[in-house]
């Protein structure tokens, strides 16, 4: 992980950024429809996030999400359901998967991990990349948190993160089974310029999502554009 921070910038240039705003569009399956997402997430480290989306082709309130600290942010709340857990643990839910999300980019863009989902690293093997050999760390976290990290040998860029999580699988039924998807995040990286001092650090220009899904239903894709 050292020699991976190493390489979008160093330890002193990625301490160095407090804040930073990614924009981009992503697409959602919904029925036969590949329905286009803008995005917006902002970010001050190392405890407060928060990503609007906007669906431009329905006249539909930009929904927010987000935290500060422990304090979940959700916009709209929604109408009260019966049945299914308290508001509070419900509540409690909602953040865990938002830090997830947040713990996922955080992995892309600095090769780390922050205050408000801590995580833990560990070698695993050695396995193949689209440019080469690559080494595969296994990351785990609170709630079950599990992921693989994929990092370009040869450049110690992180390349691709493995996810399977209760809180971002999607499931299909098939009669009376349930099954899994994996998620798999593909980081396309590019040096681009960051205000201050130092000028340069490495992050993620484009980030491709696949739904690996087993039913052959076609793949999710977004890209991110992030200045910071």
């Amino acid at each position: 992980m050292t020699a991976a921070r190493e390489a979008l910038g160093g330890e002193q240039r990625l301490s160095a950024i407090t804040s930073f705003t990614a924009t981009g569009r992503t697409r959602q399956i919904r029925g036969n429809n590949l329905v286009p997402i803008e995005f917006e997430i902002n970010c001050e480290l190392p405890d407060k996030f928060v990503r609007k989306d906007e669906i431009p082709a329905q006249d539909s309130d930009v929904t927010v999400t987000g935290f500060i600290g422990d304090q979940v942010i959700v916009s709209p709340a929604g109408a009260n359901r019966t049945g299914g857990p308290p508001p509070q643990a419900a509540a409690q839910q909602r953040l865990v998967g938002i830090k997830q999300d947040f713990a996922r980019l955080m992995l892309g863009a600095f090769a780390a991990s922050f205050s408000p989902y801590p995580l833990t690293f560990k070698y695993l093997a050695e396995g193949d990349a689209p440019e080469g050999k690559a080494d595969i760390l296994d990351v785990a976290g609170p709630a079950n948190f599990a992921a693989r990290l994929v990092v370009q040998r040869d450049t110690h860029l992180p390349v691709m993160l493995m996810c399977a999580s209760p809180c971002l699988s999607i499931t299909r039924s098939a009669g009376s089974r349930t099954t899994p998807t994996v998620r798999s995040v593909f980081l396309q990286l590019a040096t681009c310029e960051t205000s201050g001092d130092p000028p340069q650090v490495r992050f993620p220009l484009a980030v491709r999502l696949f739904l690996e899904c087993p039913w052959g239903d076609r793949p999710s894709t977004s890209s991110t554009s992030a200045t910071g």
